[in-house]
């Protein structure tokens, strides 16, 4: 990991050689109020294959879904934690704190008792910390759109929590991890597992915007406008401590001509939306991504082998 430092002149200037200058006017116009606000997504593990249906949801009020099992990974990060599920939720606290709105998805249920009778210990421990944090309402949304939408009562909330909740939530957000958005391009999504893999190491909570909105999720609810997904990209980046950008074609030293377009972009708004960040630039092959570890092993063909 290399400490890099970035000015909006520089990456400007690359901008230059790669966009027109009625795209590169359109990105210098780009203002805060311009970045739609981020909702994190609360649900149980067995709606899991209703993640979709949950960030079309969401994007379709042109608002940003952080879904934290697309952030997390429940396979990486259990894995990472051996099977312990307070890290997790500690982790899930540190996705929360990034976000504007709190939403709870469920699946047919007809009222806010329902909802209560069987929300899962997650879920309960999430909307304590949400409630104790922020000064909010909480909606409640099916994710299936049957039922009409409602809202947490935060007095009947409390009233359904056992004292363990309680106390094990207070515990976990004294020592919340910090974030770090993970930035490599949408050509190396396939890498995500690693990057985020990498984060967890360094003891970070990854933001990773090709898992959390990949850009097939985002050209369904928003089709091929790119100005719109640009910042449904950005507004996941705005509140995070760190920005790491992964590579494949510099293990020593960092150019921005190397960088993918939609990098450069993202990089070049959250510079000019947020003046102080703190930047690594990380090789791909020390993240232990195999094709860059080592290529001779992992390639086949000779071609393959020989490629950078």
């Amino acid at each position: 990991m290399k400490k890099i430092k970035l000015t909006q002149k520089e990456v400007i200037h690359e901008l230059k050689q790669r966009v027109s200058s009625i795209q590169l006017q359109k990105l210098l116009s780009i203002h805060i109020s311009d970045v739609p606000k981020l909702v994190y997504t609360s649900f149980d593990g067995d709606l899991l294959s209703h993640s979709e249906q949950i960030k079309q949801l969401v994007l379709r009020q042109d608002l940003t879904p952080l879904n934290p099992e697309s952030a997390l990974g429940t396979y990486i990060v259990s894995t990472h934690y051996k099977g312990n599920k307070e890290p997790i939720i500690r982790d899930c606290f540190s996705l929360i704190n990034l976000t504007d709105e709190f939403w709870i998805f469920h699946k047919n249920l007809h009222s806010q008792q329902e909802l209560l009778n069987s929300i899962p210990e997650g879920v309960s421990m999430e909307t304590l910390y949400w409630f104790t944090t922020n000064n909010k309402e909480i909606r409640i949304v099916d994710v299936l759109g049957i039922t009409t939408e409602l809202f947490v009562d935060k007095n009947i909330f409390y009233s359904s929590l056992s004292k363990d909740i309680v106390k094990k939530t207070i515990r976990l957000k004294k020592k919340i991890n910090e974030t770090v958005l993970l930035l490599a391009g949408d050509t190396h999504t396939k890498h995500a597992d690693w990057m985020r893999k990498y984060a967890y190491k360094k003891n970070k909570v990854p933001v990773c915007p090709y898992t959390i909105i990949p850009r097939g999720t985002l050209t369904i609810a928003l089709q091929n406008n790119q100005f719109k997904q640009l910042l449904m990209r950005v507004s996941l980046g705005l509140k995070v401590e760190d920005i790491w950008v992964f590579g494949s074609n510099c293990k020593q030293k960092f150019s921005l001509s190397l960088l993918d377009l939609d990098v450069l972009e993202e990089l070049f708004i959250l510079l000019r939306l947020r003046k102080k960040w703190e930047i690594s630039y990380i090789y791909l092959g020390d993240s232990d991504v195999p094709k860059y570890k080592n290529r001779k092993r992992w390639a086949v063909t000779l071609k393959e082998q020989q490629e950078e």
